[in-house]
Order: C-alpha cells, then structure tokens, then sequence
C-alpha cells in the first residue's frame, strides 16, 4: 500500500474515536427519534381527525335522506326512489362505488363496525 493510503486509513480511525464524531452521531440519533415521535403523532392525530370528520359528515347525509324519505312517505306522492337525492354525485365523496348505489330505490344497508 502505498504511503497516503495508511495515512488516510489512520486519520479516519481517529476521526471515528474522535469525541467531535461521537457527539456528532449522539445528537443526530436523538433528533431522528424526536422527529420519528412527532411524525408519528401527528399522523395518527390527524388519521383520527378525519375519521371524526368523515362520521359526522356520513350521518349528517343520512339525517337528511331520512327526513327526505320520511317526508315523501308522508305525503304520499309517486314512487320514493324518483325523489331522492343521487349521493354519487355530492361534493363531498364520502360515498363511495356500491355504497352510494340506488338500487330499486332503495339504499344497500350498511352493516355498523
């Protein structure tokens, strides 16, 4: 081998015994793990966030569609299936493929989890 080989191979042994590169790898280690704990938490925050978010906004639309049916079964008029709402075209795409489906005027009944 030739000279500057070996001297470069004993600089970086001393380099890594070094308390600079100790320190080094110490600090970076605690910053990963605080930033792996916070993005962690603020993903299942806002996991959870949404989940709320899209319940309360699932059972508004079936509030609605309750009252809708309730009403025109009260009134009497025509068949129920022409006048409810298509909730496959609704903004706010919490339904989805065969939830949101109308078949026969009626609604797939979605079993509670």
């Amino acid at each position: 081998m030739t000279t500057w080989l070996k001297k470069a191979r004993m600089h970086l042994r001393l380099f890594f015994k070094s308390i600079r590169f100790r320190l080094t790898l110490w600090s970076t280690a605690i910053l990963v793990v605080i930033l792996l704990v916070f993005s962690i938490f603020v993903y299942y925050r806002q996991a959870q966030y949404l989940l709320v978010d899209t319940r309360v906004q699932l059972l508004d639309q079936a509030q609605r569609l309750a009252s809708l049916y309730h009403l025109t079964n009260q009134a009497g008029t025509g068949p129920v299936s022409s006048q409810l709402p298509d909730l496959t075209t609704l903004n706010s795409g919490i339904l989805s493929g065969s939830e949101a489906r109308l078949s026969s005027g009626q609604m797939a009944a979605q079993s509670k989890r």
